[in-house]
């Protein structure tokens, strides 16, 4: 299996957090979770990509297509020998 993680780091609230952070940072949980449960489930023969995305693309940042396909082809890129093992032979 090829897995790709492309979640979006939890920001650090404080107490003046507004409510549109709050309830983003709740979804954001929410998807870390079902991201760690899905993880755990990979064995030594997967391959996970995780992108660099960081701060810079974040979810939802669709204008940002294009950066983010330019960090995405970097990592599948330095991923390259590990995927070679999950080749087929060619004919």
């Amino acid at each position: 299996m090829i897995a790709v993680d492309v979640g979006t780091p939890l920001d650090e609230l404080d107490r003046d957090a507004s409510l549109v952070e709050v309830v983003s940072q709740l979804r954001g949980m929410l998807t870390t979770g079902n991201t760690r449960r899905m993880l755990a489930t990979l064995d030594d023969e997967d391959v996970l990509i995780v992108p660099p995305l960081g701060k810079d693309v974040e979810t939802g940042d669709f204008e940002k297509a294009d950066l983010a396909l330019e960090i995405g082809a970097r990592a599948a890129a330095e991923a390259r020998p590990r995927l070679a093992r999950l080749s087929m032979p060619h004919d």
